[in-house]
C-alpha cells in the first residue's frame, strides 16, 4: 500500500475543507455589520411592498385581529445585506399579554419578488426569574444564536395556519406558565414605543452574544460584528452538510413537541 499516496489525499482533503470553512468565514468576519442605533423604522405610506407580501400581510392582519390583536404597524428592519428587504408587524394582545410578530424577509431580483422567508412568532414575557418568556413560532430554520436561560422557545415549522399556531401557544402556556402573571413589555417600559423596544431586544440579544465570545461591539462605531469564532460559527451552521442536519433536527423536533401536545390534551 502506498501509504505517500494516503498522506497526499489526506493533506488536499484537509486544505480544501479549511478552505470550504474559511473563506466564507473571513468575509462575514470582515463585511457582517449590525447596527445598534436606528436600526428599524416604521414603514412609511409611500412605500409600495410587493403585491404578493401585501396580500398575506392584510390576511394575517386579518387573522389576528380576530383573535384579538391590534396592529401596531409595521416595521422595517436595516442592516441586510443589498438587494433584501426584512420587515416585522408588531401585534399586541392586552387581554391575553401575548406579542406577536408577522415577519417576511424578501429579495428583489431582476424588479422580482425573489426569495422569501415569512414565519409569525407568539411571545408572552413574565417577570421572573426562572421564566423570562415562552414563545411559539412558525419559522422554517432556526435562528444563529442559542436560547438563553430563562426562556423557551418552542418552533413548529408545519404549523402555517396562525390561528392554530396561537392555539398551540396557549397550550405550551398552560402547559410551561399556567398561573404565571404576564406584562406586555413594549406598553410597560417603553410606553408603546414600537421603535424603542425593538432596538433594546436586539441589543439584549447581541449583547447575550458579546458575552459568550461570538460578537464584539464597536464603540465608536455604534455597532456589532461577529468574533472569528462568531463568524465560524455563523458559516458552518450554514454549509452543506450541517444546514441539512440542523433542518433535519428542527423540524423533527416540531413534529415532537406537536406530539407532546396532542397526549396532553
Amino acid at each position: 500500500m502506498d501509504y505517500s499516496k494516503i498522506d497526499s489525499f489526506a493533506g488536499w482533503v484537509g486544505i480544501g475543507l479549511a478552505v470550504y470553512f474559511l473563506l466564507p468565514t473571513l468575509l462575514i468576519y470582515f463585511m457582517q455589520v449590525f447596527r445598534a442605533e436606528n436600526m428599524a423604522q416604521p414603514l412609511k405610506p409611500d412605500v409600495l411592498l410587493p403585491p404578493t407580501v401585501n396580500s398575506e400581510l392584510s390576511m394575517y392582519r386579518r387573522d389576528l385581529v380576530q383573535l384579538g390583536f391590534e396592529s401596531r404597524g409595521i416595521l422595517l428592519i436595516s442592516g441586510m445585506v443589498n438587494n433584501v428587504t426584512a420587515l416585522s408587524e408588531l401585534y399586541v394582545n392586552s387581554a391575553s399579554g401575548d406579542l406577536a410578530l408577522v415577519s417576511y424577509i424578501y429579495s428583489i431580483v431582476n424588479g422580482e419578488l425573489g426569495e422569501t422567508t415569512q414565519y409569525t412568532e407568539y411571545v408572552r414575557r413574565f417577570r421572573s426569574a426562572d421564566l423570562v418568556l415562552l414563545q411559539t413560532n412558525n419559522a422554517d430554520r432556526r435562528g444563529a444564536f442559542l436560547d438563553d436561560p430563562g426562556e423557551l422557545s418552542f418552533r413548529l415549522p408545519s404549523v402555517a395556519d396562525i390561528r392554530e399556531l396561537y392555539a398551540l401557544h396557549l397550550r405550551l402556556l398552560e402547559r410551561h406558565a399556567a398561573g404565571m402573571r404576564p406584562f406586555i413589555r413594549v406598553d410597560e417600559e417603553f410606553g408603546g414605543d414600537r421603535l424603542k423596544y425593538l432596538e433594546a431586544i436586539t441589543r439584549e440579544c447581541f449583547e447575550r452574544q458579546t458575552e459568550r465570545g461570538w460578537m464584539k461591539y464597536n464603540e465608536q462605531g455604534k455597532y456589532w460584528k461577529p468574533t472569528l469564532w462568531g463568524a465560524f460559527r455563523m458559516v458552518a451552521q450554514e454549509l452543506p452538510p450541517i444546514k441539512q442536519i440542523r433542518a433535519m433536527r428542527h423540524r423533527t423536533l416540531g413534529r415532537r413537541h406537536l406530539m407532546e401536545l396532542s397526549e396532553a390534551f
